[in-house]
């Protein structure tokens, strides 16, 4: 594996960031998705590798710091009764055992605390 210097981690940061935002408007935006999440979610994935490695290059602005994209104009905002619960990055059915189960004991935390 290739060492990467400070230089070269903020250009392979910077053309990540510009592909991610390219994928998060058409996903969020246009609800015309390029890519799997499965490819979204490694690019994301390289691009916090990269920040934890060079924490300088972590901004504010970086699709690693924020869930989603804009509001889009023609969806409601729904206030939900009972917390939203992500559903985790599962590719496999042991990871959808795992997030299931981990889902209804969050739920049952909820329902009595």
């Amino acid at each position: 594996m290739t060492e990467l210097t400070l230089d070269s981690a903020r250009k392979k940061a910077s053309q990540l960031t510009d592909e991610i935002r390219t994928h998060d408007r058409a996903y969020y935006v246009d609800a015309k998705p390029t890519i799997s999440d499965l490819e979204y979610d490694r690019l994301l994935e390289q691009l916090k590798d990269l920040e934890s490695q060079f924490p300088d290059l972590v901004a504010s602005d970086s699709p690693t710091q924020r869930i989603g994209d804009a509001p889009v104009p023609h969806l409601n905002q729904v206030e939900h009764t009972i917390r939203m619960l992500s559903i985790d990055n599962t590719y496999g059915s042991r990871n959808c055992s795992n997030t299931g189960e981990r889902q209804k004991n969050r739920w049952m935390d909820q329902q009595n605390g």
